[in-house]
């Protein structure tokens, strides 16, 4: 599977977007209704999302083991692995 471009998600990329893309099966990041409920919560948007970690993440709410995951997620797409 694809990752997005850090340029996609700048320019486009609204809440029901990052929602919708973390929910995405190929991605394994096992994520359940309160951890998505918690990054709709925040409004994360397109910019919010590729400056997320898993410091941010866990003081949004998020337990370790999901904001890990999304951190890592955020990460790869922002070309730093």
């Amino acid at each position: 599977m694809s990752l997005p471009s850090v340029d996609d998600i700048k320019k486009g990329w609204k809440r029901d977007d990052i929602i919708t893309f973390l929910q995405i099966e190929g991605l394994n990041l096992d994520l359940d209704k309160e951890d998505i409920g918690i990054i709709r919560n925040k409004k994360v948007s397109g910019k919010d999302f590729l400056s997320l970690t898993t410091e941010k993440l866990e003081n949004y709410g998020l337990q370790p083991g999901p904001a890990s995951r999304i951190a890592e997620l955020v990460k790869e797409i922002n070309g730093e692995q």
